[in-house]
């Protein structure tokens, strides 16, 4: 599938954000992180710590793709993020995530592209770090 780059894309010069959705309970909405505080229709928390990459194994019996996030806990809603994500009203453990790249700072998300769609299949964390491991959604 080729991918089709949004005219946001043309500058050539080019300032990038990741923005990560986690999606929870019907997946009809999410919580928004991102490398730095913007706003894209909806806020995203600057509170990723560590550079991402999507890693893929191919062969021919077995195909995988992952991706490991490093969050700070940051307070969320009067609380830890960690709270949120463990013990909080909504259910964020296999439920869809999606992989942005937030281009020059737009603030629509038609101006940004869409990289990696996954499900969070594990969470872990101790006092000040949150560990998210996201699988491809095949």
């Amino acid at each position: 599938m080729a991918l089709t780059l949004p005219a946001s894309f043309s500058n050539n010069s080019i300032k990038q954000n990741w923005l990560f959705q986690l999606h929870y309970d019907d997946e009809s909405a999410f919580t928004g992180l991102s490398f730095y505080d913007t706003n894209v229709s909806q806020d995203y928390y600057g509170s990723i710590t560590n550079k991402p990459s999507i890693r893929e194994k191919i062969d021919l019996i077995n195909s995988t793709s992952n991706v490991s996030l490093t969050v700070a806990n940051f307070k969320y809603l009067a609380d830890d993020f960690s709270a949120e994500l463990y013990g909080g009203t909504k259910k964020y453990i296999n439920r869809i995530v999606k992989i942005y790249i937030q281009p020059n700072d737009a603030s629509s998300l038609s101006d940004c592209l869409l990289i990696y769609t996954g499900k969070l299949k594990s969470i872990s964390h101790n006092i000040g770090v949150i560990s998210l491991d996201i699988e491809a959604n095949r």
